[in-house]
């Protein structure tokens, strides 16, 4: 049927027989369409999948066929708002709200792509609540300043020669691993799925090309842009190749098993230990770089490589390039606050 809609042949009765198709049908078919890698596709994270079944059951097919939208052509406007609406009414965080709204809009997209919808995706975005502005303003400002980075980096070395033999002997990994988080700014699954064959001291590079999920499985960056090359520091340089003269595995920074290791565990044994002795170091130094640390998570080091790249005087495309994204609007998205804001020395460098 999908065949003769193409060519213009369907009856009016066929064509609403294919828009009259189940939602909960269609959703599900869209599900399993995820779920199944296909050649120009990976398949979908099992977080992901988990996260869409439960927003599927829990919200969009409850509130959406309540509302009268049980057919594929049948959710309209009215259906989205009542899906927003009915979510808030029941306590929904604005996060849940949204993700429920794009995922039930993805999928009548889907829908149109397989000619099972007849009807145009009704356009709605939600607004963000105040509330929401503010927290994400509150996260835009946890990025860690080059001293606090530099503590950090004491602290590793601090933990590598701790008088306990089983933090030392744990450090022997994570050293090195601070040190690489801190001085490419790489994402934590591309540090996890970091093959040693692809640290290029000859060239001078730290090549990215691929990365470990949550369960270990070593995939592909999800876009072209995640395959770069990242410029390598003296003082990475330095901490690797002695590490890496000696490391096991074909991963760099593998478990004793030659796995990616635990994004759990790391942020249990290692992020928090870390953290500590940071703040201890400075609470205990002469060393006036030395200074606090909080517990803001390895993306706050990744944002810190970015403010350093910024500073360093960087600009878009090679930041773009550097932290592996995609799109440069969602580098400035993301880091626009960070770059300089100075209109008299813009001003005076374009004098004539």
């Amino acid at each position: 049927m999908a065949q003769l809609h193409e060519g213009g042949d369907l009856t009016a009765l066929q064509k609403s027989q294919l828009g009259a198709r189940s939602f909960r049908d269609v959703a599900e078919d869209f599900m399993t369409d995820l779920e199944t890698p296909r050649i120009d596709r990976d398949a979908r994270e099992p977080i992901t999948i988990r996260g869409y079944r439960s927003l599927l059951d829990e919200h969009i097919l409850p509130h959406i066929e309540f509302k009268g939208g049980a057919t594929a052509d049948g959710v309209n406007l009215s259906s989205l708002k009542y899906l927003v609406e009915a979510m808030y009414a029941k306590g929904a965080s604005y996060d849940r709200t949204n993700k429920a709204l794009k995922l039930t809009r993805q999928i009548l997209k889907w829908a149109v792509q397989q000619e099972v919808r007849l009807v145009p995706v009704p356009d709605m975005v939600l607004e963000k609540p105040a509330s929401v502005r503010a927290e994400e303003q509150d996260r835009a400002e946890e990025v860690y300043t080059p001293d606090q980075i530099y503590t950090l980096l004491r602290a590793a070395d601090s933990l590598a020669e701790d008088r306990h033999a089983g933090t030392r002997r744990a450090w022997i990994t994570y050293r090195p691993l601070a040190y690489f988080i801190a001085e490419t700014g790489v994402r934590i699954s591309e540090a996890r799925g970091f093959p040693v064959c692809d640290f290029d001291a000859a060239k001078g590079v730290v090549r990215i090309r691929q990365t470990a999920d949550e369960n270990g499985r070593i995939k592909r960056p999800k876009s072209l842009a995640g395959r770069r090359d990242i410029p390598l520091s003296a003082a990475l340089r330095s901490v690797m190749e002695k590490y890496l003269e000696k490391a096991p595995y074909e991963l760099a920074f593998a478990s004793e098993e030659g796995t990616p290791r635990s994004i759990a565990n790391l942020h249990n044994r290692m992020l928090k230990k870390w953290v500590a002795r940071a703040s201890e170091l400075a609470a205990q130094s002469d060393d006036s770089r030395l200074t606090s640390v909080e517990n803001w998570g390895f993306h706050a080091i990744r944002h810190a490589y970015a403010s350093r790249l910024i500073s360093a005087g960087a600009n878009l495309k090679q930041l773009q390039v550097y932290m592996g994204h995609h799109d440069p609007a969602f580098t400035m998205r993301v880091y626009g606050h960070l770059f300089p804001d100075d209109a008299a020395a813009v001003m005076e460098k374009m004098a004539l």
